[in-house]
């Protein structure tokens, strides 16, 4: 969907899905109180909201990957950011074939998106 000349509210009570939506130009709210769906496009660029009371939902081709503010999911392993940041990359690898590849590609981004949502 084009959301070209939309603005959103600066806080949202509830949820807020735009998987799959072209956020060119948007601002996203800076409070949501429910989760934020992303799924779909890439964040580069994108500015999260300061506060995000459920989850923080994205797909990481060829994965879904959920975040709150203690852990975060990739595909079927959930653990503590913390321990997502301590893995080896031989304990990376024994999850899945493709997991290293995705790890190393993604992981800073991820940490990075686990420190926002930890706030």
């Amino acid at each position: 969907f084009d959301l070209t000349g939309i603005t959103l509210p600066t806080s949202i009570g509830g949820s807020l899905y735009l998987s799959g939506c072209d956020l060119t130009g948007i601002t996203l709210p800076t409070s949501i109180g429910g989760s934020l769906y992303l799924t779909g496009f890439d964040l580069t660029g994108i500015t999260l909201p300061t506060s995000i009371g459920g989850s923080l939902y994205l797909h990481k081709s060829p994965w879904y990957v959920t975040i709150t503010s203690e852990q975060m999911t990739i595909g079927c392993k959930t653990f503590a950011h913390q321990k997502w940041a301590e893995f080896s990359d031989s304990e990376i690898s024994a999850m899945e074939q493709r997991a290293l590849a995705f790890w190393k590609e993604n992981k800073p981004e991820l940490m990075s998106l686990c420190a926002h949502m930890a706030q």
